[in-house]
């Protein structure tokens, strides 16, 4: 059996934007901030949106910063150096499902 790996998160959106890839095609990249219950601690992802969703820019006025979002996807990692040099890691996802758990933004025409 082929091996496979999904995860999923719930947590608030920190940033969203519309960006273009090497194949200058659109994506959206937004992140997500975890709190596990009972820690002091925020694991922050960052999350690829791509294909006809990440194309389609509208979603980005519902990606606004504090709303509640359960993600699903593939779960990636990218290392890197810190500005002081120690070893960090970036925890990315690549989305195939979001849904918005808190109610719409006042600001957001429908």
């Amino acid at each position: 059996m082929p091996g496979f790996s999904r995860i999923r998160i719930v947590g608030h959106i920190g940033e969203a934007e519309s960006r273009l890839n090497r194949n200058k095609e659109p994506y959206i990249r937004f992140t997500v901030a975890v709190n596990e219950p009972g820690e002091d601690l925020t694991t922050w992802y960052k999350c690829s949106l791509t294909g006809k969703f990440g194309q389609d820019r509208e979603k980005l006025k519902w990606l606004r910063p504090g709303r509640l979002i359960h993600v699903e996807g593939k779960p990636r990692s990218q290392p890197y150096k810190k500005t002081d040099g120690t070893p960090a890691v970036d925890n990315w996802v690549l989305v195939d499902k979001f849904d918005l758990l808190d109610t719409k933004p006042k600001d957001v025409a429908v």
